[in-house]
């Protein structure tokens, strides 16, 4: 009996050893298979243009120019690694971020996100319930975004924090959409670095730069909307048309406000769109106005898609 006891103890004993052995093993195959657990990044291509990479919990995006409404769409290319990551920084490049970015997709993870001072315009709804426990908000730009409407629908701002450049708190402050955006957060903080990105040009053209304003969508044939370049009113923009403008500033500051005059409910100052460009000397600059269900979108075209 006793020898018998001795051999069922030393089976427990073998079995503990070949479990912990097992642990061993396994810990070490998630080490060596999996890169992005130890640092080394994980990532591909988005488009032509733009890319990503996970490395450790953080999600790069790059790339240049503008970042499509398909980019984050729910069969994305990093989707199987949605729980891994809990920040997303897009990075210096990217200048543009397409209505309705990120659709479907909730990132329940992620509590930071950061953008490099080349983006210059977020559309409508772009990150609109994507971040439900999103708490820090980066900017790096000397000066604001252009903003489309709602576009962290959602987020609980009076939990999160806005982090600016050095120097730049009052900057977003005074900014036309702050009312809208940056005085909704519950704090904001400037950061311990000068902002990526230099400050608008003031210089005068020695040509003028011509406006191309087209508005692509239709609404009701009453309702008009009013055109502002630099703080003039132009010709109001209809269903359709399109209105030439000419400027002779680098930097100039376009704002599109909807007017209900015409259909009987008084003429209203509502802010629907503010868009800040270059222009150059002699240039011609492309502009696209466009209502939808979700609000309005305002896209400065690339040369290649009017070409």
């Amino acid at each position: 009996m006793t020898k018998i006891k001795l051999n069922l103890r030393n089976v427990a004993a073998i079995a503990a050893c070949v479990a912990a052995v097992k642990k061993v093993v396994i810990a070490c195959m998630l080490l060596f298979l999996s890169p992005d657990i130890y640092g080394q990044e994980i990532g591909g291509r988005l488009t032509p243009k733009t890319g990503w990479r996970i490395v450790n919990d953080t999600l790069y995006i790059s790339g240049v120019g503008f970042l499509s409404s398909a980019t984050f769409d729910p069969e994305s290319a990093w989707k199987k690694n949605i729980s891994r990551f809990h920040s997303v920084v897009i990075e210096d490049g990217i200048t543009e971020v397409a209505w309705v970015a990120i659709k479907l997709l909730r990132f329940k993870n992620v509590t930071s996100l950061t953008f490099a001072g080349s983006v210059r315009y977020l559309g409508p709804y772009a990150f609109s319930g994507c971040f439900p426990k999103l708490s820090v908000v980066e900017f790096r730009g000397a000066f604001p975004p252009d903003m489309g409407g709602a576009i962290f629908a959602g987020m609980k701002f009076k939990k999160a924090k806005l982090i600016v450049p050095t120097g730049k708190k009052e900057t977003y402050l005074n900014d036309p959409l702050s009312s809208l955006y940056w005085k909704l957060f519950r704090t904001i903080e400037e950061s311990d670095y000068p902002s990526d990105m230099p400050l608008p040009s003031t210089i005068t053209l020695s040509n003028p730069c011509t406006i191309h304003l087209r508005k692509t969508t239709f609404v009701s044939p009453l309702i008009k909307f009013r055109v502002f370049l630099n703080g003039i009113e132009y010709e109001k923009l209809g269903n359709a048309n399109t209105v030439l403008i000419q400027t002779d500033r680098a930097w100039n500051e376009l704002r599109i406000q909807k007017d209900t005059k015409s259909i009987g409910i008084g003429s209203t100052k509502e802010l629907v769109s503010y868009r800040r460009f270059d222009a150059t000397a002699g240039g011609d600059v492309h502009i696209e106005f466009s209502t939808f269900k979700y609000g309005y979108y305002t896209r400065i075209m690339d040369k290649k898609d009017i070409e």
